[in-house]
């Protein structure tokens, strides 16, 4: 029994290990191009989360991509819009301005910020992917995915450079990506 409680014991400092560094690799990005926003998905989504948001419209009126994306990060919007309240500088949710075309797909984001927590939700996401492969080699196999790339494990898809880059931009791609690159290579 000692042997097997030693054993959860290392497995949760690895994973904490692990999911600290998948956060390390995400986390100096995500303010990549701001005040700009280059990236070609980006924009739409946080055009369609912002209206939601503003309006409280839960239709989003665009379905390109999946809703969860939409949601997720409208919901993200609301300690922004809270802190500006507080502050003053908020009167209702249209306050929260949104992105600005310039020309050719180049977008400016007059606040910044929120984009930044849009981004964060991606983050979020990315990063819970790691998490989630932990835990579905856990139920799985009965013991953690953890050793690394020979077993698609926890520690090579927080490494992974497509994942990692995924995880920035505030666009859907993040969300199913794990667990559908799971899938995919366990059929």
């Amino acid at each position: 029994m000692a042997a097997y409680q030693k054993r959860i014991r290392i497995e949760h400092w690895l994973l904490l290990g692990i999911v600290l560094l998948a956060v390390g690799l995400r986390v100096p990005a995500i303010d990549y191009d701001l005040p700009h926003v280059f990236h070609p998905d980006e924009p739409a989504v946080i055009r369609v989360s912002r209206e939601i948001f503003a309006t409280g419209d839960l239709n989003p009126h665009f379905f390109d991509y999946p809703t969860l994306s939409f949601y997720a990060n409208a919901l993200a919007y609301t300690p922004f819009y809270l802190t500006g309240r507080l502050s003053g500088q908020f009167d209702s949710r249209s306050d929260v301005l949104p992105l600005q075309t310039l020309a050719m797909g180049t977008t400016m984001a007059p606040q910044p910020a929120a984009v930044l927590l849009n981004r964060g939700v991606s983050l979020i996401m990315g990063v819970g992917t790691v998490v989630l492969l932990y835990l579905i080699g856990r139920a799985l196999y009965d013991r953690p995915v953890i050793e690394g790339a020979e077993d698609d494990g926890v520690a090579f898809r927080a490494v992974w450079v497509a994942l990692a880059d995924c995880s920035d931009p505030a666009a859907p791609p993040i969300y199913p990506t794990g667990l559908l690159q799971l899938l995919a290579d366990k059929l």
